[in-house]
Formats: structure tokens, sequence, C-alpha cells
């Protein structure tokens, strides 16, 4: 899988749900991973899509590599080592200078900025926590557990759901990765083949991502944590 194949996959459904990146350009991006887009178009494509954008360059620059370099597609997305070269400072100055250029209204940014905790991280779980939560985009709790990205061990395989163990996130006095529960999620067997009972993904606002590996499976798990506690301390 290359890095724009990998962004595709997790920008498929926020665009496909009108909620990021340019109108009705989810089928493109559905038809490159399964191979028939051609990559250029797709590039450019992912490249609109500002919120996104912004966390990778910061990456990206933190780590002397290039935007779509693969390593920086996943930091943002499921969560590497590279995240922790980059000081919650800058996160704040990402909120103040880069999104109140694509829409955000200067006094919420402002107070977001001034909320970052400071062992923040940008990787995608900060952005549904702070940003999302904060501006209620995705509503009920239900949408920001869909929202953010989640892993589970497939349990079951059925022509187009498959049915998974995983995590929700519990918001009481404290916010919390809860105890495992099985869900039902969709399943596109062009979208993701050579899946197997008891193998892990990810999911993204009901559908079945991508085929994890257990060093991905950690890494999602430990940086998803590590927001939620940073996020915690703010309380």
């Amino acid at each position: 899988m290359d890095s724009i194949e990998l962004a595709a996959r997790y920008s498929f459904m926020p665009n496909k749900l009108k909620y990021c990146g340019p109108e009705d350009t989810d089928k493109i991006l559905f038809d490159y991973v399964i191979g028939k887009a051609d990559k250029r178009v797709v590039k450019q494509i992912l490249d609109q899509f500002d919120s996104i954008k912004h966390y990778l360059s910061l990456i990206a620059r933190y780590n002397d590599k290039d935007v779509f370099d693969k390593e920086v597609i996943e930091a943002y997305w499921l969560g590497n080592k590279l995240l922790e070269k980059v000081p919650s400072e800058e996160i704040k100055n990402l909120i103040l200078n880069e999104f109140t250029k694509t829409g955000m209204a200067r006094e919420i940014a402002i107070g977001l900025a001034n909320k970052v905790p400071k062992d923040a991280l940008p990787h995608h779980s900060f952005h549904v926590l702070h940003i999302h939560e904060a501006t209620k985009k995705t509503g009920a709790l239900t949408n920001i557990d869909k929202c953010r990205i989640s892993w589970g061990k497939v349990r079951h395989i059925g022509k187009d759901k498959l049915i998974v163990a995983y995590r929700p996130i519990e918001v009481k006095d404290r916010i919390k990765l809860g105890g495992a529960r099985e869900i039902e999620v969709d399943y596109n067997k062009e979208f993701l083949p050579n899946l197997n009972e008891g193998d892990f993904v990810s999911m993204h606002w009901g559908l079945a991502i991508q085929l994890l590996d257990e060093r991905q499976v950690e890494n999602m798990e430990k940086y998803t944590e590590k927001n939620i506690d940073a996020m915690n301390s703010l309380k």
C-alpha cells in the first residue's frame, strides 16, 4: 500500500459524508483504493483536505519528511513515533494560524488554542476529542466514537457486514476507552480484500478501513490513550 492509498482510505468516509475535502470526490478515492483511479488526480484531491493537510504539514516539518510520506500519513491516522517530535505549542500555533486561514472564526480558534493540553499530540484522536468536541461538529458521543479511528478484532465476516470486538470511547466525568464490546460495521470486499476472522481492522465512520498488523494496533491504542490522558488533564 502506497502513501496515497493509505490517505485515500481514511479520507473516503468523511468525504462521502461531506465533512471534509472537495465535494463529490469520494468515488475517486474509493476507485484509487481498488486500483481504478489516477494517482495524480487523487493526490490533488487529498491536497484539498485542509484540516488534515495542516496536521500532516506539521508532522512532516518536525520530522524532515514530505507531507505525503507514508510514515507521516500513518502518524496522523494511526499513530507512530513521528508524533512525539512535534511540540504541543505548535498545535496551538496551527489552530491560530492555519485553521483561521481556512474558515475557523478567530474567537473560536483562540479558545481552542488556549485549551490545548501540554502533552497533546497531532494525532487524529486529538482533532476528534478537542476540535470536534469543542465545536460540536460531530454532535453526539456516538458520532465522536465513529469519527475517531477505532480498531478491533474481527469476530464474523458477512456479505457486507463485519462483527468486530472493539473498545468504545466513553465520557462521564473523564474520557476513557471502555471495555470490549461487539459492533456491526460495514464491509466492502473490494475495499478490504483478504480479510479473515481473527484479523484486526481499523474503522472510520462505520466502515472497516484497513487490515492492521500488531505494531499498528499497539500504536493506535498508545497514541489514542496519550491524547485521552492529555484531554483529561484539563478537567
